[in-house]
């Protein structure tokens, strides 16, 4: 079997995954809520991008507030 190149693949070994070489440019994090309440999501942003800060509904006080993100959790 020819791959890209002309190079030959050795049927036992599996292909290599190549759409996960661009996974490491996103991240999860952890916003929690400007409020106080100690109310959090998770969600997702690119590693270059500056830190992020969101409005958004915070239940425990039923109010937008703004949401500020507090740590990485891991690289996806």
């Amino acid at each position: 079997m020819k791959e890209k190149g002309g190079k030959r693949r050795d049927p036992k070994r599996p292909p290599v995954r190549v759409s996960g070489e661009l996974n490491f440019r996103t991240i999860l994090v952890q916003m929690v809520s400007a409020a106080g309440t100690g109310y959090f999501f998770n969600t997702k942003r690119n590693r270059l991008r500056d830190k992020l800060v969101l409005r958004k509904h915070d239940p425990f006080v039923n109010k937008h507030v703004l949401f500020f993100e507090k740590r990485k959790i891991r690289s996806i």
